[in-house]
């Protein structure tokens, strides 16, 4: 397996998964997708670089006020009362560029990230910082990927919230191992991914069990119905416990995934 995304509802113990995975690989490349949180210590930095987005930028001597622009902007970046493109809203697609009749809006590059390259010990760590109140995740975690696709195989640790950062991060990939919790939010979680992901080898890992047997009694079901094979089922019990039962379930997946 080249690329190997781990995802999943909070507190289900998926950064816990993954870091247990990469201790028993040292060598095995890893990413994270996270990219709110700050770099871990013991994690030596090789290099980084800017990471830019393509904004808008209006010509107001040009533009006519007709405000196709703002109508058709699908992240509403686009002030209705004057037209202002709020930087830290828009996600660089440039639609409103392609509509504008008179031409009146240009894509410029602005930075918006570092994209990160660290080693931890014989591991190579890819990595990128968000600045701070800026976008442009979806196309910061392709980024990202293109990376670690140069020293794959690689494991991706995704951040606990989806939209449409899950298209950028599924696309294509081999595995995906989904943390799953006893809770109404697992269920659009695992059709999401299951669409996203068609082609990748789907593993489920449910977590926090014991709590909810009405909604766990269900999930089963439905990950039974999809043809999911379950990687481990694990009780609700303390961090520390956790870590340990983690490791057995990482050598299961490693054996899996032959990696």
């Amino acid at each position: 397996m080249a690329e190997v995304a781990i995802a999943g509802l909070p507190q289900s113990g998926k950064t816990l998964f993954f870091r247990a995975v990469l201790e028993l690989r040292p060598t095995l490349t890893a990413a994270d997708a996270r990219f709110e949180l700050p770099v871990e210590e013991g994690l030596e930095i090789i290099k980084k670089e800017p990471f830019k987005l393509p904004v808008p930028v209006r010509n107001y001597l040009v533009c006519a006020g007709c405000a196709l622009c703002q109508k058709s902007c699908p992240f509403g970046a686009i002030y209705e009362e004057d037209l202002w493109i709020d930087l830290l809203e828009c996600e660089g697609c440039g639609l409103c560029v392609h509509l504008c009749p008179n031409k009146a809006l240009q894509l410029a590059n602005m930075q918006v990230a570092e994209l990160i390259e660290a080693r931890e010990g014989e591991r190579k760590f890819f990595k990128a910082q968000l600045f701070p109140g800026a976008r442009g995740t979806p196309q910061l975690v392709k980024a990202i990927r293109e990376q670690a696709r140069k020293e794959a195989p690689y494991l991706l640790d995704l951040p606990s919230y989806h939209g449409k950062f899950l298209l950028y991060a599924l696309d294509g990939t081999d595995l995906v191992v989904l943390f799953l919790t006893p809770e109404e939010q697992a269920f659009p979680l695992l059709k999401r991914v299951s669409y996203l992901a068609p082609r990748a080898r789907l593993l489920v890992v449910l977590s926090r069990m014991g709590t909810n047997q009405t909604v766990e009694e269900a999930l089963k079901k439905e990950i039974s119905s999809r043809g999911i094979e379950v990687l481990g089922e694990l009780p609700l019990m303390s961090e520390e416990e956790l870590k340990g039962a983690f490791q057995e379930t990482a050598q299961k997946f490693l054996a899996l995934a032959n990696l």
